[in-house]
């Protein structure tokens, strides 16, 4: 409940709903992560579940609520799946920035601050590292070197092949030789 991802969209969702549906998010919210597997647990794990909903009933809105309870639990990684083509990946790209990250990825805009970053004291506390751009061509392409990343870092990725092969291997190049899992580095996809 004191998390600075959840907090942050709490209130920028405060700003547009009314207090009674931000409280439902904050309860159902709490019901799916309440699911999932703790993210300090120690040793190899592995949760799986499926939240399914209507078109516009709220789907996005609720997935970045868990994403902002999650990333404040210690989850690491996050991976969204969006549609198959560029426009919604980018679409869900910029619900993402606007509600969890407060950056706007997007090359050539004059502001880089959006969403919760306008409504944050300090909006450089919610950054998180990006894999993916609002960019036409910020989908995740080519494979990209591990490097120094991860302290938190997201992508947003279209259900496309090329694409998902490319973050699968990314992903394997964090796993260490010889085991099967990535070992501190905890992924919500």
């Amino acid at each position: 409940e004191n998390g600075k991802h959840w907090n942050a969209y709490k209130e920028y969702q405060g700003s547009k709903l009314s207090k009674d549906i931000v409280d439902e998010l904050d309860k159902s919210t709490d019901r799916i992560l309440s699911s999932i597997e703790d993210p300090q647990r120690q040793g190899e794990w592995q949760s799986k579940g499926l939240v399914i909903g209507d078109v516009q009933s709220g789907k996005t809105t609720n997935f970045l609520g868990v994403v902002a309870k999650a990333i404040d639990t210690g989850y690491k990684i996050i991976i969204i799946l969006s549609g198959l083509h560029n426009n919604l990946r980018v679409q869900t790209q910029a619900r993402f920035e606007e509600g969890i990250t407060g950056f706007n990825t997007k090359r050539d805009v004059e502001k880089v601050n959006c969403g919760v970053a306008n409504i944050v004291t300090n909006p450089s506390l919610l950054r998180i590292d990006n894999l993916t751009s609002r960019n036409d061509t910020g989908d995740f392409r080519k494979v990209r070197e591990p490097g120094s990343i991860f302290r938190h870092a997201y992508s947003v990725n279209k259900k496309n092949v090329s694409t998902l092969v490319n973050l699968i291997k990314f992903i394997k190049d964090f796993i260490d030789e010889g085991q099967k899992t990535l070992k501190n580095l905890p992924l919500l996809l």
